[in-house]
C-alpha cells in the first residue's frame, strides 16, 4: 500500500512541477511549491517510518537536500549566462550528491525520498527560462539518483562509492544522448563534442563520488551514525578490543561469536539490521576482559570456582560490573552509540539470579538461627536492587535480538546432547520468561517478530549441533611406501 501511495504522489508531483515551470506568475509558482511541500511531507513520513520525529534523520536529509539544490541553482544561473555551453548543463548537474549521502547514512528508503525531493524541487527552483528541458531534467535526475541509491544501499567498502560514480557517469551520458540533450538546435548529437561530453558526464559523477567518500567519515562522526562500512570495519577480529577478548577471555570470545551468529540470522529473518546485531554481539560482553576468571565460560571444568571465596553480593557486583566496564571500554575505543547501547541494554534490569538465590538462602538460614536464639542480631533482608543490572531494557529491535541470543546461547550450551524437542522447549521457556518480565517492552519487537526469531534460533542451533561420525581407533598407522625411481 505504501509503495502504491508513493508512486501516485510521485506522478502528481511530476505533473505539478511541469506545470510550475510553465507558470511565470510568482503567486502560482508559490502555490505549486506549497502542493509539492505537502506531498513531499507525506512521502517523508512513509520513508522515515518510526523515525519520522528523529532530529538526526531530519537534519541529515535536510542538509543534504539543501546542499544539492544550492549547487543546482548556482550551476543553472551560471550556465544561463553562457548560452554557448547550455547544452552541457544536463551533464554537469550533481544528480547523485544528496541521494547517495542520505542512502549511505540513513538507508534506501530515505535515499529514495531524497532522489524524488531534489528532482522536484530542483525543477521548480530552475531559473526561467531554464537551460535544461524540464522532462530531460526529471528523467535524468530520477534515473541517476535512484541508481545511486540502489548501488550504495548495501555498501561494504568505501571504494564502492567511486565505482558508483563511474557507472552513474556512463548512465548520465547515455541517457542524455538518447534524450537528445547533447545536441543544439535540431541536432541530436555533434560528433566533435563527443569526448568533451563523455568527460563532463563521467568527470562530474566521479568528482561527486570522491567528495562524498571524503566527507562521509566526518558526517558519521558528527551525527553519530554507523554505516555498513563502519560495521564492517568494527567487526575486524584484529582490532585491539577483540584481540584482548580472544587472549584474556577465550570462553567469552567463543560465546560472543556464537551469539553474533544467532543474532545476525535472527535479524535477517525479521528485516532488522543484521550487521549491527552481528558486530554489537561480538562486543556485548567486552567488559568481562577486566575480571575474566570470575565468569563461568572462562573457568575450567576441573578448577574450583573463585566465587566460593566471595559473598553473594560481592559475586553479583563483579558479574553485573561487566556491563559498566564494557560501556567504558566501548567509549574509550570510540565504538559508537549503537554498540554502546546494546552493551548497556542486553541484560536490561534482570537479576543476577544465581547469586540472588544464594543470598536468599543465606538470609533464610540466618533467620532460622535468629528465631532459634542461636544469633543475637536479626539479619537484614536481601535487597534485590543489589543483584539487578543497571539497565535500561532493550530500546531497539537489534538490542532485543542480541539480548535473546545471549541468554539462548548461554542456557542451551549447558544442555548435554539435547534432542530437538528439548532444545525447542528450552528456547521457548527463555523467551517466555523475557516476555513476562517486561524485558522486551521498549524493543519494538512484535509477537510475530519474536516467533520468527525463535524459529531462526532453533535453525541455527540445529545446524551447529550436528553429529560428527565416530572415527575408528587404530594401533599404529602404517608408514607410507617410498617411491621407486
Amino acid at each position: 500500500m505504501g509503495a502504491i501511495m508513493i508512486l501516485n504522489l510521485l506522478f502528481l508531483e511530476i505533473l505539478a512541477c511541469i506545470g510550475a515551470t510553465s507558470v511565470a506568475d510568482g503567486v502560482h509558482r508559490s502555490l505549486w511549491m506549497f502542493f509539492v511541500y505537502c506531498s513531499m511531507s507525506l512521502i517523508y513520513k512513509l520513508a522515515a517510518g518510526n523515525k519520522i520525529f528523529s532530529n538526526k534523520v531530519f537534519l541529515v536529509s535536510s542538509l543534504a537536500i539543501a546542499l544539492h539544490l544550492g549547487i543546482v541553482v548556482m550551476l543553472a544561473n551560471y550556465m544561463r549566462s553562457m548560452p554557448e555551453w547550455n547544452y552541457l548543463m544536463i551533464l554537469l548537474v550533481p544528480y547523485t550528491l544528496a541521494p547517495i549521502i542520505v542512502s549511505v547514512l540513513l538507508g534506501k528508503a530515505m535515499g529514495t525520498f531524497t532522489a524524488v525531493c531534489v528532482t522536484l524541487y530542483g525543477l521548480i527552483l530552475m531559473p526561467d527560462p531554464s537551460p535544461v528541458s524540464p522532462l530531460n531534467y526529471i528523467c535524468l535526475s530520477l534515473l541517476t539518483g535512484l541508481i545511486g541509491v540502489v548501488l550504495t544501499g548495501n555498501l561494504r567498502k568505501r571504494e564502492q562509492i567511486l565505482s558508483t560514480g563511474f557507472i552513474v557517469g556512463i548512465v548520465t551520458f547515455a541517457a542524455a544522448f538518447c534524450l537528445g540533450a547533447l545536441g543544439s538546435g535540431d541536432e541530436w548529437f555533434r560528433a566533435r563534442n563527443l569526448g568533451w561530453d563523455i568527460g563532463s558526464a563521467i568527470g562530474m559523477s566521479f568528482f561527486v563520488s570522491v567528495f562524498i567518500g571524503g566527507i562521509l567519515p566526518l558526517l558519521e562522526h558528527m551525527f553519530h551514525i554507523s554505516t555498513p562500512i563502519t560495521w564492517q570495519e568494527q567487526g575486524d577480529m584484529n582490532l585491539p578490543l577483540l584481540k584482548d577478548l580472544q587472549l584474556h577471555a577465550p570462553g567469552t570470545f567463543h560465546h560472543s561469536v556464537i551469539v553474533s551468529l544467532l543474532a545476525a540470522n535472527a535479524a535477517k529473518a525479521i528485516g532488522a539490521n543484521s550487521m549491527q546485531c552481528s558486530v554489537a554481539a561480538l562486543y556485548h560482553d567486552i567488559g568481562k576482559t577486566k575480571y575474566p576468571q570470575y565468569f563461568a565460560e572462562n573457568i575450567p571444568s576441573s578448577a574450583a570456582s573463585p566465587h566460593s571465596e566471595l559473598t553473594p553480593d560481592m559475586s553479583a557486583k563483579l558479574i553485573i560490573g561487566h556491563v559498566t566496564e564494557g560501556v567504558e571500554l566501548a567509549k574509550k575505543h570510540n565504538l559508537g552509540p549503537s554498540i554502546i547501547s546494546i552493551i548497556k541494554e542486553h541484560h536490561g534490569r534482570s537479576l543476577a539470579y544465581y547469586f540472588y538465590r544464594q543470598a536468599l538462602d543465606k538470609f533464610e538460614a540466618a533467620m532460622k538461627d535468629f528465631e532459634a536464639g542461636l544469633i543475637d542480631t536479626k539479619p537484614a533482608p536481601v535487597d534485590d536492587e543489589q543483584f539487578r543490572y543497571p539497565g535500561p531494557g532493550p530500546q531497539s529491535r537489534e538490542a532485543g535480538i542480541v539480548s535473546l541470543a545471549d541468554i539462548v546461547e548461554s542456557a542451551t550450551r549447558s544442555l548435554k546432547n539435547p534432542t530437538a524437542e528439548e532444545m525447542a522447549n528450552k528456547v521457548d521457556e527463555l523467551i517466555r520468561e523475557r516476555l513476562l518480565s517486561g524485558h522486551l517492552e521498549d524493543s519494538n519487537l512484535t509477537l510475530g517478530d519474536i516467533h520468527k526469531i525463535r524459529d531462526s534460533f532453533l535453525e541455527t542451533l540445529k545446524t551447529m549441533a550436528h553429529n560428527r561420525p565416530e572415527y575408528p581407533k587404530h594401533e599404529t598407522e602404517p608408514a607410507p611406501k617410498k617411491a621407486t625411481a
